[in-house]
């Protein structure tokens, strides 16, 4: 029996970014992903190995202090009125060098023009928004993104993002160190059949619990391969616990 949930919960991954300079509210802290999903991508040749660069991806402003997903979203959604697209927002952290920020990731803007606007309007809400740093431009990061989940349970531990069909979700034995991530992931790359997709570590809160998981980046991943990287991971977990 399949089943469609909508639950809260988190991603964690490490990106490259570069320093916005325009459409920005003088000298404050926002960076852009590069290149999203660079584990399939990046083998991934001409056309096809490319994202639509014509629209901004994920934007992150960091602000100076933490701001809640409640107010964060009750804000985007007074933002969302005056605008004419929806904007997407929602609580993050990163880590920078040996500092942790706090950020909000904004997606849906249909041109950086837009953003001036958006960083505006959180502004008039009261956020303050922190200067960006000298010599940043692009940089590898870690973040942490609490977000909305809609899915469809397909199989036991495996679940399909019925927003984002490319990405899919499968149910692992515990979390890692970023440093034994990388290292499980190249191997499981290196012994599966198939090695063009993405991983990141993700958390769902589900049933008065705290539930591990992947996010796989596979546009067409069948239910066979998703099976095999679940039982490959968790085998690699295992081994290493």
């Amino acid at each position: 029996m399949r089943h469609n949930l909508e639950i809260l919960g988190y991603v964690k991954k490490e990106e490259t970014v570069h320093l916005l300079k325009q459409h920005i509210m003088k000298g404050s802290f926002v960076i852009e992903i590069n290149h999203p999903f660079g584990g399939y991508y990046s083998w991934m040749e001409g056309p096809e190995g490319q994202l639509d660069a014509s629209k901004p991806r994920s934007i992150l402003l960091i602000t100076k202090k933490i701001y809640s997903l409640e107010e964060i979203l009750r804000n985007s959604k007074i933002i969302n009125k005056i605008i004419d697209f929806e904007l997407s927002a929602r609580p993050a952290e990163i880590l920078y060098g040996n500092k942790t920020l706090p950020a909000i990731r904004i997606k849906g803007l249909p041109s950086l023009s837009d953003l001036a606007i958006v960083q505006s309007s959180f502004s008039d809400e009261g956020y303050l928004f922190a200067k960006a740093p000298k010599n940043f431009d692009n940089e590898t990061i870690r973040i942490k993104l609490t977000k909305f989940f809609s899915l469809d349970q397909t199989s036991p531990g495996i679940y399909r993002d019925l927003r984002q069909p490319e990405m899919s979700y499968l149910a692992v034995s515990k979390q890692t160190n970023w440093e034994l991530f990388r290292r499980i992931t190249s191997h499981v790359k290196n012994n599966v059949s198939d090695q063009i997709f993405d991983v990141v570590q993700a958390c769902f809160y589900k049933d008065r619990s705290i539930w591990d998981m992947l996010r796989i980046y596979k546009p067409g991943a069948s239910e066979e391969f998703l099976l095999e990287l679940k039982n490959s991971f968790n085998k690699q977990l295992a081994f290493f616990s």
